[in-house]
C-alpha cells in the first residue's frame, strides 16, 4: 500500500507533537480507567481534532449521494398477549430499546456536510436507536427503532437529532466515541441506572432491547495490545463482563441483548479518496498502517467475531425464561458496497472511516433480516449492493414464528 504519509513525515510528526501535548493538558480521562489508558484516550482524540483543525479547508470533491429507494414495508403490525418468555418475544412487545457502542452509535459521520461535522454525534439516525423521521417519505431515516415503532409507536428509548450523551435526546444511546469493548461493562451499568431512576420507565415490567456494537477501537490499536499484540482474548472477555454483570450480577428482568461483530477495518483504506483521508486514517487507526501488523488485522477480526459467538451460541446467556443474548453477524463478512463503477464512496463520511446516512440505513435492514432468521440460518452479507433487493422488501414475523429468533426457539440448528 502506497501511503501519503511515507512523503510528509515532518507535517505528521508536527501533528503528533502539537496532540501529545495539547491533548496532555485539555482532555480529561474517561471515569473508570487507569490514568495511563485515559492519556492515550486523551491523545487518541487530540490526534483527530488536530488533524481536522489543520485539513479542515481541504475540499476534496465527492460522488454524488447514494440513494436507496424507500423499503417495502407491508408486515401485520398487531400484537398479541404480552409473553413471559424472551423466546416468545414479538417485534411489538418491546417497551425499551438502548444502545452501547463506540463513535459508529454515536452517530459520527451521518449528514456530515464536510470534514468538520464528522464529529457530531447524530444519535438520531444511528442504525440502532436512531428515531428521527420515519422508514418510509421525505423524512426518511431507515433504523431498527423506527422499524420497531411501526409494531410499537409507543417504544421509549429512541434518540433524536443530534444529541450529547447527557441531552435528553440522547434516549437510551449511551455510546461514546473512542470506546472499546473494555468501556461496555460501564455503558450497560449506565443505561440500566436511567431505567431503574426514570420514573418513564418500568424496570421490572418492560421489555427491554439493548444492541451492543463495538470493536474498531479494539482492531485499531490491537498492534499495541499487552502482553503481545493481536491479543483477541481482551475483546472476548470485556464482552462477556457487560453481559454477565446484566444477567448474573444485576439479575436485569426482561431483556434481550442483540450482540452485532465488529466490522473487518481492514477494508477501510480501500474508501481512502485522497491524502486527507489518508492521513485521518492513520492518525485515528494506526494499525492500518502498521505495515507488519496490517496483514494480521482480518484474521484477527475473524477471532473477535469466532470467540464472542461461541460464547452467545453455548447456552451461557440462556439458563433464564426472561434474558438471552441474540449473535446478528451481519456485519461479519459484510465488503465495502460497490458497484460496476467500484467502491461506492457514499457509504461513508468525508473521513473515509465512519459510516454514512445511507449505510446506517443498510445497516439497520441487515440488523432486521438478521432478527426474523433462525440461527444457523442467518443471512452473512457480503457486498451489500448485492443484497438491496432482498433488503428493501422487509422481512417479516409469520404467523408460524411471529418472534425474534432466538438459540432456544430456532429448532436443532444453530
Amino acid at each position: 500500500r502506497s501511503l501519503y504519509l511515507a512523503a510528509n513525515m515532518n507535517f505528521f510528526a508536527i501533528v503528533f507533537a502539537i496532540a501529545l501535548v495539547g491533548g496532555a493538558v485539555s482532555s480529561p480521562a474517561k471515569p473508570g480507567r487507569e490514568n495511563g489508558q485515559g492519556i492515550k484516550s486523551m491523545i487518541r482524540k487530540a490526534n483527530l481534532d488536530i488533524v481536522h483543525q489543520f485539513l479542515d479547508h481541504h475540499k476534496e470533491p465527492t460522488s454524488p449521494r447514494y440513494e436507496l429507494p424507500d423499503p417495502s414495508f407491508t408486515c401485520d403490525t398487531s400484537t398479541g398477549e404480552e409473553p413471559t418468555s424472551v423466546h416468545a418475544l414479538a417485534p411489538g412487545d418491546i417497551d425499551l430499546i438502548a444502545a452501547v457502542g463506540d463513535s459508529i452509535t454515536t452517530g459520527f459521520g451521518i449528514d456530515a456536510a464536510d470534514l468538520s461535522e464528522v464529529q457530531r454525534p447524530y444519535r438520531g439516525k444511528t442504525f440502532s436507536t436512531g428515531g428521527d423521521g420515519d422508514i418510509e417519505g421525505p423524512d426518511r431515516a431507515i433504523s431498527l427503532a423506527n422499524i420497531l415503532k411501526r409494531f410499537n409507536p409507543n417504544l421509549r428509548g429512541v434518540s433524536h437529532g443530534i444529541a450529547d450523551i447527557d441531552d435528553p435526546n440522547s434516549g437510551l444511546n449511551r455510546a461514546m466515541p473512542d470506546s472499546e469493548s473494555r468501556d461496555m461493562l460501564g455503558q450497560v451499568q449506565q443505561v440500566i441506572t436511567e431505567i431503574e431512576t426514570n420514573p418513564d420507565y418500568d424496570y421490572e415490567n418492560d421489555w427491554k432491547l439493548i444492541v451492543m456494537y463495538v470493536g474498531s477501537q479494539d482492531l485499531c490499536y490491537s498492534c499495541e495490545d499487552e502482553p503481545e499484540p493481536g491479543t483477541e482474548f481482551h475483546y472476548r472477555d470485556n464482552i462477556r463482563a457487560a453481559i454477565e454483570w446484566l444477567k448474573d450480577e444485576k439479575e436485569v428482568p426482561r431483556l434481550m441483548l442483540i450482540l452485532i461483530p465488529v466490522i473487518d477495518i481492514s477494508h477501510a483504506p480501500e474508501y481512502v479518496n485522497s491524502e486527507v483521508c489518508e492521513l485521518i486514517q492513520a492518525v485515528s487507526c494506526p494499525c492500518l498502517v502498521d505495515e507488519e501488523f496490517f496483514p494480521q488485522l482480518p484474521d484477527l477480526h475473524q477471532e473477535y467475531c469466532r470467540l464472542i459467538r461461541e460464547d452467545a451460541r453455548s447456552g451461557l446467556w440462556d439458563t433464564r425464561d426472561d434474558f438471552t443474548v441474540c449473535y446478528e453477524p451481519f456485519t461479519q463478512d459484510v465488503l465495502p458496497g460497490a458497484d460496476e463503477n467500484g467502491i461506492i464512496q457514499d457509504f461513508v463520511s468525508h473521513d473515509c472511516f465512519h459510516p454514512s446516512a445511507v449505510s446506517h440505513e443498510v445497516h439497520s435492514l441487515m440488523l432486521w433480516q438478521n432478527m426474523l432468521e433462525p440461527m444457523g440460518r442467518k443471512t452473512h452479507f457480503g457486498n451489500p449492493i448485492e443484497y438491496l433487493d432482498e433488503l428493501l422488501d422487509m422481512k417479516c414475523p409469520t404467523e408460524e414464528a411471529p418472534y425474534i429468533y432466538t438459540n432456544l426457539n430456532s429448532g436443532e440448528i444453530k
